[in-house]
């Protein structure tokens, strides 16, 4: 009895070459291929070795029959003697399954290349490969044949940007080139939630992704993963995190009131011989000293416009406990329209301190409504230009609430602030105004930043 010496290769495709060396035996007295100089006759070849391969990703086709293996064995016979008659191969066995496929080859002396395709293999499976040798065969086996795909690298994420008051435009960088990659799923959750949802899918090598159902008044993380051909373990790892801050509240214009001097950039006066407008103690204070003649106070000189399409006027504004002098707060069309405009007023009946809320749409008061907030709170006005909606909300010690009341009135898109009053004659306490801002954006904190 003798042995020879046969090398397997499996060739993998653009990756190393694993090399195994096996001592064939033979035997003599069987049925079977010629054996090997010296070995008395014939014999039944049989060789098994264990081997751990790991396939290349370029293994698997790309074709409807996606991820099934495609690889080489090369045998090489040391013994310059050795010849191996021709045969095939017509199966592969693993875990009591069959993957039948048909090879043929011819005379071979010193090397055999077997070529196979579209044969489904399971990582982590012993397969036996069965030769057939001109009637006999030789089993060779594979141990721990490892098909699985290798994982796509995970994508990163650059950048993020708000779009809109409601959307996000994600930037992102595929750092795959494999066949086998679908495409890029994007998630976002609320600042370190860490509860994610799906928000867009982009194509192969895709950068840019569009996610919407938003709100700019919170923070946002977004994460990305290249996801593989239906196969989750080929799905990449989750990207970096990145962070989308609540955006930098774009203020129009703003006056706090606090340089003793009314800012001729901002506002016209309006005067009455017993009326006094003027910055004191770092707030805007509208005093009487008898019955006015027109209404005074402030009115702005420019209008605003929006390319957010919305416009938020806030101001605060307390008012003493007298009905002998009003006070009326908000936006109209600009040039200041007293026919379409929504204010903020005094209420009419006890408690006059409170706010009351009213819309005028061409001459006519569409709402006129007690609040029951109490004056001396922050207030705002939200106009949509494109639609002509309305909101009145109030600060609550915490977050902006609605004073439950809307309406509609077309402004046009450029809308005019004011603060303005009249008296029925002298009020020794002033209305005090403050916290005057026009904005663009929908901050969620008590004054836009």
């Amino acid at each position: 009895m003798s042995s020879v010496t046969v090398r397997f290769n499996f060739d993998q495709i653009l990756a190393d070459i694993v090399q195994e060396e096996i001592t064939v035996k033979t035997f003599s007295g069987l049925t079977g291929p010629p054996g090997p100089p010296g070995s008395g006759g014939l014999s039944t070849v049989a060789v098994a070795f264990t081997s751990v391969i790991k396939a290349d990703k370029k293994y698997f086709s790309t074709d409807t029959n996606k991820h099934t293996q495609s690889g080489a064995i090369n045998f090489t016979v040391d013994n310059a003697g050795a010849i191996i008659d021709g045969g095939h191969v017509i199966e592969i066995v693993g875990d009591g399954s069959t993957c039948s496929f048909t090879v043929d080859f011819g005379l071979v002396n010193t090397s055999l290349n077997l070529v196979f395709n579209k044969v489904t293999l399971v990582s982590g499976t012993n397969y036996l490969f069965v030769f057939f040798w001109t009637g006999a065969k030789m089993n060779v086996m594979i141990g721990e044949l490892q098909s699985s795909l290798q994982q796509l690298l995970a994508p990163t994420v650059s950048n993020a940007v708000w779009a809109t008051t409601t959307s996000a435009t994600v930037t992102i960088t595929d750092a795959n080139t494999d066949p086998n990659e679908v495409n890029t799923q994007v998630e976002w959750s609320l600042k370190d939630a860490g509860s994610w949802t799906l928000g867009d899918t982009v194509a192969q090598d895709g950068t840019s992704a569009t996610i919407t159902g938003l709100s700019d008044v919170n923070s946002y993380d977004f994460r990305a993963k290249a996801i593989g051909s239906g196969y989750p373990d080929l799905d990449s790892n989750y990207s970096n995190t990145f962070n989308l801050a609540i955006p930098a509240s774009i203020i129009l214009v703003q006056d706090n009131f606090n340089d003793n001097s009314i800012d001729a950039a901002i506002w016209n006066e309006d005067t009455d011989a017993n009326g006094t407008t003027a910055e004191t103690n770092q707030e805007l204070q509208l005093t009487s000293s008898g019955a006015s003649s027109a209404s005074f106070g402030l009115k702005t000189d420019l209008g605003y416009t929006s390319a957010n399409d919305l416009l938020i006027f806030q101001a605060k504004i307390t008012h003493p406990d007298t009905e002998d002098i009003s006070m009326t707060i908000g936006i109209s069309a600009f040039p200041y329209d007293a026919n379409n405009r929504v204010q903020f007023a005094r209420k009419v009946a006890a408690p006059i301190t409170d706010y009351r809320w009213i819309i005028k749409d061409g001459g006519v008061n569409e709402v006129n409504e007690d609040t029951g907030i109490t004056t001396g709170k922050d207030v705002r006005i939200k106009y949509v230009p494109s639609t002509g909606a309305i909101t009145g909300e109030y600060w609550n010690g915490s977050a902006w609430a609605s004073i439950g009341a809307t309406g509609n009135v077309d402004l046009g898109s450029d809308i005019s602030a004011f603060i303005i009053t009249g008296s029925n004659g002298s009020v020794a306490t002033p209305i005090i105004v403050d916290d005057f801002f026009i904005s663009e954006d929908n901050y969620s904190t008590h004054y836009p930043t």
